[in-house]
């Protein structure tokens, strides 16, 4: 691959932002491709194909040519694992179309055995499913899931329900659609709607009492200046229903956060959001669409800070 990609022509350097990525992908998976002892065989590239999209498209149109599904020898356990990480961070830059194609070809060949199944329903799990694993990426994973609970005729009557159940969550207020409205009441007893609130950008920080992480994550952001600029409302809400434990540990929170809870606990009763950890970040834009989902606070407090000084 890497001949191939020093083949591409200066030009091609002069594109959109989307298409640079692109290539970095490309460049990512030569830099960790013998991460193992044996490396994945991604595909070769056509010398003919000259732009970065081309090569996107064969990539994944081809990922899984040259690997033996057949072959469930430790070693090639190993290289398959890695080709999964990798392949799974580069449908993460696809466009849904691209997403859907490769994630149809990914699962008509891993899941065609039992043990093919089984292994691969696996490392879904561990790197897709895990909330701390760095390579989770909900619309990744709705894609590959879609095609698993539609024609698996491998999986057990258990592993469909489960990532049905799956699918249902993951695909629950997915980056670029309306995040779903729910009532809250502060502290003070006044009620509202999340979608009443005004301002360019909203973060809602999902919390509970009982949190360590909360207690200590928390405080820190109530400090940080982008979570305290006037364009920014915080919606810093407990979504279940222990209203004397959410009571019993107040904050002193910046003048631009609300302090509230779901009443009747409707956020988690109502499974209105997907909420694997607490504290769970969502930023949204001022229409209410969903700009980061589960973020981490060191990605959300980037992201504002860049959007913040752009405007």
């Amino acid at each position: 691959m890497l001949e191939a990609l020093q083949r591409i022509p200066s030009h091609a350097y002069k594109t959109t932002k989307k298409m640079k990525n692109k290539l970095f992908i490309f460049l990512f998976l030569l830099s960790v491709g013998s991460a193992v002892g044996q490396e994945f065989p991604y595909p070769v590239l056509p010398d003919s194909l000259r732009t970065p999209e081309e090569r996107m498209d064969f990539l994944l149109g081809n990922y899984w040519s040259r690997f033996d599904f057949n072959d469930t020898t430790a070693t090639n356990c190993q290289v398959g694992e890695q080709g999964f990480s990798d392949f799974i961070y580069t449908l993460g830059y696809a466009d849904e179309n691209q997403k859907a194609l490769s994630a149809a070809d990914f699962v008509r060949r891993a899941f065609a055995t039992e043990w093919g199944a089984r292994h691969y329903d696996h490392l879904m799990e561990h790197y897709l499913f895990n909330p701390n694993s760095p390579l989770r990426n909900d619309l990744v994973y709705a894609a590959l899931l879609r095609e698993i609970v539609d024609g698996c005729h491998t999986c057990d009557g258990a592993m469909l329900e489960r990532n049905r159940f799956r699918l249902s969550q993951v695909s629950k207020n997915q980056v670029g659609t309306v995040a779903t409205d729910f009532a809250y009441r502060t502290r003070q007893g006044a009620e509202g709607r999340m979608h009443e609130l005004e301002s360019d950008w909203l973060l809602l920080v999902f919390h509970d009492p009982d949190c360590e992480n909360c207690e200590r994550i928390l405080p820190q952001l109530m400090l940080e200046p982008v979570l305290r600029d006037s364009r920014v409302q915080v919606l810093a809400i407990y979504g279940d229903s222990d209203y004397e434990s959410w009571k019993g540990k107040p904050y002193a929170m910046p003048s631009n956060w609300t302090d509230a809870y779901s009443p009747d606990g409707e956020i988690h009763s109502k499974t209105l959001y997907y909420l694997p950890a607490t504290p769970s970040l969502y930023l949204l834009d001022k229409q209410k669409q969903v700009v980061l989902k589960d973020a981490s606070p060191e990605v959300v407090l980037k992201m504002l800070s860049d959007l913040l000084k752009n405007k």
